[in-house]
């Protein structure tokens, strides 16, 4: 849906930021720029390493297959030097 200042409205302010452009998985760190709210101020996204998701099972949570979550997730806790199998505390 197109709004009248030529924008693209979908009813989602995070989706607004993005969605219409044809090219945004070329431009993933603009996305950067869309977050709202607690995450607007997260460390590492605009500037920071992108992990695109391209698995989404979950099947060997001690090795797992590259592409997933999991292996993104573990592969951050290694690069901060922490054990990517000890539990996290909250």
């Amino acid at each position: 849906m197109l709004g009248t200042a030529g924008g693209c409205l979908t009813g989602n302010p995070i989706d607004d930021c993005w969605r219409c452009d044809p090219n945004w998985a070329n431009k993933r760190q603009r996305l950067a720029d869309c977050a709202i709210g607690f995450g607007k101020s997260a460390f590492g996204g605009k500037g920071g390493q992108i992990y695109v998701i391209t698995d989404s099972s979950d099947n060997d949570v001690v090795n797992p297959t590259p592409g997933t979550l999991r292996h993104a997730v573990m592969i951050s806790r290694r690069r901060a030097g922490r054990n990517p199998c000890s539990p996290v505390s909250l």
